[in-house]
């Protein structure tokens, strides 16, 4: 079970709105004492949903997450890290010294899915306006891109607000030819192997579904 305490967002050059170890052991304990126990607590430590744009940066605050995980100890409560698209391994790899036990990636694979050029940390390479790059040689057909981006512009979902067209191109994202969900896949597949590399994870499926069915 997940919970969370606070809104996912950074606010740059600001600590306006991070979870503060105090609250987290008082929402946790609160929990308990109503006969509800979580696994996992996500909490506001920097990070943001989506794409960094312009000068904002990545800025998951480690020092500040492992002082809210220790303040939950008493409940065996671990981190759900959400945001992590746009943080490089090597942060990733400290994730596990500071009690985050897991990470959401959502935007990342979209980014890969979609052919966007990103950077070495995984956001997404955008214009002052807030438009992608797209590679020819890397996710959907450059057509469906632009249908899709032309859609986008005409509903006002560019932005951050392109994760919306996953849902209103689903049929012509499915229907791609065999070889773009080829490129795509075999992507995918690299990246995951970084990032499972990076969280020490590799080669633990077996455990995993242990511990799951037992």
């Amino acid at each position: 079970m997940e919970v969370e305490l606070g809104e996912i967002g950074a606010k740059s050059g600001s600590a306006e709105g991070f979870t503060r170890p105090d609250e987290a052991s008082w929402f946790i304990g609160n929990l308990v004492n109503e006969g509800i126990h979580p696994n996992l607590l996500a909490i506001n430590n920097g990070s943001i949903h989506g794409t960094y744009f312009g000068a904002t940066q990545e800025g998951i605050q480690l020092d500040l997450t492992k002082k809210i995980w220790e303040a939950i100890q008493s409940w065996e409560v671990d981190i759900a890290q959400h945001g992590i698209t746009g943080t490089s391994l090597d942060k990733i790899t400290q994730f596990i010294y500071h009690g985050i036990r897991k990470g959401n990636v959502g935007t990342f694979w979209q980014n890969i899915s979609f052919g966007l050029a990103m950077n070495q940390n995984g956001n997404a390479i955008t214009t002052p306006e807030k438009h992608y790059v797209k590679r020819p040689y890397r996710g959907v057909p450059d057509e469906l891109w632009q249908k899709m981006w032309k859609w986008a512009e005409k509903t006002g979902n560019t932005g951050g607000n392109i994760k919306k067209a996953n849902k209103a191109f689903a049929e012509d994202l499915n229907q791609v030819g065999e070889d773009y969900k080829e490129r795509i896949s075999k992507q995918a597949f690299e990246e995951a192997i970084r990032l499972f590399e990076a969280t020490n994870s590799a080669g633990l499926a077996g455990e995993v579904i242990a511990l799951l069915t037992a």
